[in-house]
């Protein structure tokens, strides 16, 4: 959507008149940024008005103090809160169950159709894995041939790589390998840098830090919001040189 979007964090940081020294590091970035002709952002504070609708999407993982600190901002404006969040995900952040208590309070609009997916068998997976019913979920995603079984975690993981390198070749980014610790990733990420290297993707500048070992052409993932580099936590990019 085209709605103006940011972090709790950030909108609670605008909220309040910035400290000196953060103004004065901002000016000087700003400065920085405009002598490399990069566009530049001005610190102005956020305030809530009658004609503010503040939606809060997955608000069931707000903390019930956040949430009361923002609900009170818009009400004071005479604003519109609405809030977005399916109470059975991710537990909040801190204290919660604000966002479920004013719903059962004073309303709620409750999605029920399936539109993300298109095939019936796939909707009904939706539906059993929503009603937790999961026996009957991987009962069909093993009819459709999307559950492979190997005999061990090396088997596994070479299979994982092998396919990721093969759908990679056809499409940038089109595959992902989803794992389930810290360790694991690390382990699957070197796997396809070799894969890489191997097939000679990969420049022969390499760095160094922090444990892990970039290449030219490797492709990073950023895990952190920097206006300075102008790039949101998510974001994809490759490596183009290494000094």
């Amino acid at each position: 959507s085209p709605i103006t979007s940011m972090t709790i964090e950030s909108l609670k940081f605008r909220m309040k008149p910035p400290p000196l020294g953060y103004q004065v590091k901002h000016h000087l970035k700003q400065l920085a940024r405009a002598a490399m002709d990069k566009p530049t952002y001005k610190i102005e504070p956020f305030k809530f008005d009658k004609k503010t609708v503040l939606i809060l999407d997955e608000a069931a993982m707000i903390s019930t103090r956040e949430l009361a600190t923002l609900t009170s901002a818009v009400e004071k404006a005479g604003g519109m809160l609405i809030t977005v969040f399916d109470r059975k995900q991710l537990q909040a952040i801190g204290p919660g169950g604000g966002a479920a208590f004013l719903a059962d309070r004073h309303g709620k609009a409750t999605l029920t159709s399936i539109v993300r997916q298109k095939d019936q068998k796939d909707v009904e997976i939706v539906k059993a894995l929503a009603t937790g019913d999961a026996s009957n979920a991987l009962k069909i995603i093993a009819e459709q041939g999307n559950i492979h079984v190997a005999r061990n975690r090396e088997a596994a993981i070479k299979k994982l790589v092998s396919d990721w390198t093969a759908n990679e070749a056809r499409k940038r980014d089109g595959a992902l390998i989803f794992v389930g610790t810290r360790e694991d990733v690390t382990v699957m990420n070197k796997r396809c840098q070799d894969a890489r290297l191997k097939a000679g993707e990969l420049g022969s500048t390499k760095y160094r830090g922090q444990g892990v070992t970039f290449h030219e052409k490797d492709r990073v993932l950023f895990t952190a919001n920097s206006k300075t580099l102008g790039v949101q936590n998510g974001s994809l990019g490759t490596i183009v040189d290494l000094k």
